[in-house]
């Protein structure tokens, strides 16, 4: 939709457009609500048997909330979810201007690059929703360790690419990025609802997921400012894509020691 609330943007006042957004996407959730129901009692029983054949880094015990937290697990995967969506997040932030800077550095004027920034910023939304698939498809195919690792990776790709293409003044690059980036923080928010499940059990995924996604909370604070800050104060976001390059290889590093808890005898026991 981004190229569509470019134009509206364009036309309208961003309170008008924002106005009109809030109407079609209520009436759109309302009427999905409508619709929304539970699944049949032996698709849930059909689960549950497929769910008895967990793989091997899949937890055969129920952590309540306060169980996880207390688990190195927990904190570790914690932490490595908030550098990686913090580099998602920021980027999102700034994805039109950054691209318009790459863009204004060829020439083009400001209307067209303007439009091609935006649709720049609709890859990052394709591929953000490709990545969840991806990351479903890997995590399943090879585990967590390989997922761990290639959003990682990905991740200090999108902003190796980014901070060439912001150097080289090419937008076919800084694209690269972005949907790299897009693939890798998809890959994130779904590794998200999987650690919360494989590694603490499902019994209380409800609320273990939810604590989880409270690293949104810091991600969407440090991410946009950290990138507008170092854009500000240097004038370019060449060195915020260079500075998230240092936080995607501690990502990496991190994503190593992440491994599912390891229970006890007395824990086995009470279990």
């Amino acid at each position: 939709m981004s190229p569509l609330v470019t134009v509206l943007l364009g036309k309208l006042s961003w309170q008008t457009t924002f106005l009109i957004l809030g109407v079609v996407f209520g009436v759109v959730m309302l009427a999905v609500a409508l619709i929304v129901k539970l699944p049949p009692a032996e698709f849930a029983a059909s689960m549950q048997s497929a769910s008895n054949g967990a793989q091997p880094h899949e937890q055969k015990r129920d952590y309540s909330a306060v169980e996880m937290i207390k688990t190195r697990s927990f904190r570790l995967a914690f932490l490595w979810l908030i550098l990686v969506s913090s580099g998602g997040l920021g980027l999102i932030s700034q994805a039109v201007p950054a691209a318009e800077e790459v863009l204004s550095a060829t020439g083009m004027d400001a209307a067209a690059s303007a439009m091609m920034a935006t649709a720049a910023m609709g890859g990052i939304s394709l591929c953000n929703g490709f990545g969840r698939l991806l990351c479903g498809l890997v995590w399943d195919k090879f585990g967590y360790r390989i997922s761990f690792l290639w959003i990682s990776i990905g991740f200090a790709l999108s902003m190796l690419l980014c901070g060439v293409a912001v150097m080289l003044s090419s937008f076919p690059l800084i694209v690269a990025g972005f949907m790299l980036l897009g693939l890798v923080y998809g890959g994130n928010m779904a590794s998200m609802a999987v650690i919360s499940s494989s590694f603490f059990g499902p019994k209380y995924f409800g609320i273990n997921y939810a604590v989880a996604t409270l690293q949104m909370i810091a991600s969407a604070s440090a991410g946009p400012l950290v990138l507008a800050t170092l854009q500000t104060s240097t004038g370019s976001y060449g060195p915020a894509f260079w500075a998230f390059l240092a936080v995607a290889a501690a990502a990496l590093a991190l994503s190593f020691a992440i491994k599912p808890p390891q229970e006890t005898s007395e824990q086995s026991a009470q279990s």
